[in-house]
């Protein structure tokens, strides 16, 4: 026979003889006074804390008629029906996450109220591991992600393991990107690569947020400083020296990377919409697409090509018989080889595939003397990208003054005398 416990009273609570601070139990509920239109109902957990109780929707809904209201979990519809099977590994996690709360309180013989639970209950993740959490959610959204997202995902995710491996919930403040910076900063110069790697995790910071998980907001108020990029633009004549050089070359493997290069150069495109170029892109010399990075907005480029760029663009249509254009060999092979290229003709910077479009927008805009026109052009959303490429050297600025003082300077009066 069950040992009945008696209760009596303490101050303004009840505490139990045998010396625990509170009583709790658990149980799971179909909520049946108020159906949804396909009658279904919403599933609860009802917790009882010193016989005051609450009750919290778990997040989805079942039928009455397959419900078990003994064992608190979902009957199958059918013959191999996987809801009700998922359903019940989260109404099994739910119960677990309660009864830990409820397990972690009582150990370290600490009160319990209500409202106290329902907040530990919420944030329950915080307790656990962000790299847990961002690791499981990265892979729920797999599906819902481009190939090259989902990938720079994962690479995020690596970068921050390497960094905190343990990372935890509770370890985010409002330090932590500024740590994250520092760490990423040892590694690359690029700056657009620690850029991508902080996107990445204020996802996840966002998306946690948006659970309902008490996590701060610790991008908020985030300045990401840039550092210049060591890998400059190649000047007007290295750039010869590039064309030259092609054009003597007899190597297949330089002629093939140098075609992506070059054509990159002449028409800034980016290395992941080369790799993904289709034949009907070129029509009567222009060059009409998506870029990959607009395609939810839907921006189109459409742009007149020069005709060095419809002579590398038809050889390698003759090569490849428009399969696969500009898309071999991969691209850490082909920085390689470039890399090589570079050092063999002299060129005063690393030789990579950006580099392509980098000079590509300094040329543009040097020459073309209108921003917004060659915002255009290369294919920028914001005219700020456009204007990191306007480089005035020193002997502009020179000739600048130079117009100044003759225009003004000499029809002021000498006043020192």
């Amino acid at each position: 026979m069950k040992k009945r416990i008696r209760w009596t009273k303490v101050g303004p609570s009840l505490k139990r003889e045998r010396g625990e601070v509170f009583s709790s139990s658990i149980k799971v509920l179909l909520r049946k006074n108020r159906k949804h239109k396909d009658g279904s109902c919403d599933i609860q957990i009802r917790i009882i804390i010193n016989r005051e109780s609450t009750k919290m929707n778990l997040g989805f809904r079942w039928l009455e008629d397959y419900w078990d209201e003994v064992t608190g979990f979902c009957k199958p519809r059918f013959k191999g029906d996987t809801q009700a099977n998922d359903h019940n590994l989260e109404i099994r996690a739910a119960i677990g996450k309660a009864n830990d709360i409820l397990l972690h309180y009582r150990i370290s013989h600490r009160s319990l109220s209500l409202d106290q639970f329902r907040k530990e209950y919420l944030n329950y993740f915080n307790r656990a591991s962000f790299i847990d959490f961002m690791s499981s959610h990265v892979e729920y959204r797999k599906n819902q992600l481009s190939h090259g997202t989902y990938t720079n995902h994962k690479l995020a995710m690596v970068k921050i393991m390497g960094w905190r491996p343990n990372l935890m919930f509770s370890d985010l403040n409002k330090t932590t990107p500024q740590q994250f910076d520092a760490y990423l900063r040892k590694q690359y110069d690029n700056i657009n690569t620690i850029f991508k790697f902080h996107r990445v995790f204020r996802t996840y910071i966002n998306e946690a947020i948006k659970l309902g998980h008490d996590v701060p907001g610790i991008y908020k108020g985030f300045r990401f400083h840039s550092t210049p990029s060591k890998n400059r633009a190649l000047s007007e004549e290295e750039v010869a020296k590039v064309i030259a050089y092609y054009n003597e070359c007899e190597k297949e493997e330089h002629r093939r990377v140098l075609r992506r290069f070059i054509w990159s150069l002449l028409t800034s495109m980016r290395i992941s919409d080369q790799m993904r170029i289709d034949p009907s892109w070129v029509v009567d010399g222009r060059l009409i697409y998506v870029p990959q990075k607009t395609q939810r907005t839907g921006k189109i480029i459409n742009i007149n090509l020069p005709a060095t760029a419809v002579r590398i663009f038809k050889e390698e249509l003759a090569i490849t018989g428009g399969v696969n254009m500009f898309r071999f060999p991969a691209r850490q092979v082909g920085n390689r080889c470039l890399s090589r290229i570079g050092e063999k003709l002299g060129l005063g910077t690393k030789l990579t595939s950006h580099i392509g479009r980098k000079t590509c927008a300094t040329l543009v805009v040097k020459h073309l003397g209108d921003l917004h026109a060659a915002k255009e052009y290369l294919g920028h959303s914001d005219i700020r990208t456009t204007m990191a490429y306007d480089n005035v050297d020193e002997q502009r600025k020179q000739a600048a003054a130079n117009v100044l003082e003759r225009a003004v300077g000499d029809k002021l009066k000498d006043q020192s005398h």
